[in-house]
């Protein structure tokens, strides 16, 4: 990194359908095989993997996959485990609170008089 380009990445996709960052350090692997880096991905969408950190090593123009051992698995690892939605009493969604009385706060106040 001294003076020489490098790639930095980062983000937070939700689903898939965000750049395929793989297909990308598979090419730097090809292009660059005497690049190295880590790229750590959680996937809840990967069959599998769902509950694992991957990590997609990048060293010597080789290109492969892990799973991060520190990191998972993500539950209870990095998470506490879904324990279900609370069951609705009446067959349908609750209603909501409901509203709080109007604060009654004078619009001015006589010190003269007392109230």
């Amino acid at each position: 990194m001294n003076g020489e380009p490098y790639i930095h990445l980062g983000g937070h996709s939700h689903h898939r359908s965000a750049p395929d960052v793989f297909a990308l350090f598979d090419h730097v692997a090809a292009i660059a095989p005497g690049s190295y880096g880590l790229l750590h991905v959680r996937d809840d969408e990967d069959p599998g993997h769902e509950n694992e950190i991957r990590v997609l090593r990048l060293a010597r123009g080789t290109l492969t996959e892990h799973t991060e051992p520190l990191l998972s698995l993500c539950v209870p690892t990095l998470e506490d485990p879904f324990t279900g939605w609370a069951p609705l009493t009446s067959g349908t969604c609750p209603s909501p609170p409901p509203e709080p009385p109007p604060l009654r706060v004078p619009l001015w106040c006589d010190l003269r008089r007392p109230p």
